[in-house]
């Protein structure tokens, strides 16, 4: 809109000067002939400054949209942050579609962003407690994929690696019910009770 409005007064302006130029600075120019000229200009100064009023309106909308456009935004984030404190939620669960703000594991709890930062806070704690598990991990059979690596000190093994600690990565391209999957099988090499994890998410805004 606004080029659209940008092209009509330029091409106005056009017309008014070349107007000026054939037309009103002629000398010897009849005065009733140059009357009506003038009028002209007048006229054609009348419709530019409609369209500079009117392409004042247009920014000032586009402007104001802009804003309404970014408040918005901002809201959406502000909602995206929310913790539904009152609603924990726990492993034998679907999770497909939701977004984890904030985790539980044991004694300890941490806010989280993302699926893949509860697979990392949920193995780095795993480590804390006994890291020797973890070894053996890479060769389980019944842990990993088909031909997939979860969990592996070798970088190039993992997809999307995430550094966690002690030198490992973990599977940083995985689903969230596919990640419940994995934690749960790590919980139980660790004889850990799957209630010990609580994660919360975000809450629902209808």
């Amino acid at each position: 809109i606004k080029t659209y409005i940008d092209e009509i007064i330029k091409s106005l302006r056009i017309q008014r000067d070349d107007f000026q130029i054939n037309y009103i600075d002629i000398p010897g120019e009849d005065s009733k002939q140059l009357q009506k000229n003038t009028d002209v200009i007048k006229k054609i100064n009348k419709l530019i400054l409609k369209f500079e009023n009117i392409l004042e309106e247009t920014l000032d909308i586009l402007q104001l949209k802009t804003e309404q456009e970014k408040i918005t935004i901002r809201k959406m984030q502000k909602k995206e942050t929310v913790l539904d404190e009152n609603h924990p939620h726990y492993l034998n669960e679907d999770y497909r579609g939701t977004k984890p703000v904030k985790i539980k594991f044991m004694d300890k709890e941490k806010n989280i962003k993302n699926w893949t930062d509860v697979f990392a806070f949920v193995c780095n704690e795993l480590l804390r407690i006994d890291r020797e598990k973890f070894k053996d991990l890479r060769k389980d059979k019944d842990f990993n994929g088909r031909s997939r690596i979860y969990i592996s000190r070798r970088k190039n093994e993992v997809a999307k690696p995430r550094k966690i600690k002690y030198n490992y990565y973990i599977d940083g391209n995985l689903s969230a019910n596919h990640i419940v999957d994995i934690i749960r099988k790590l919980l139980r090499i660790y004889s850990i009770s799957e209630r010990d994890v609580v994660i919360y998410l975000r809450k629902k805004f209808t």
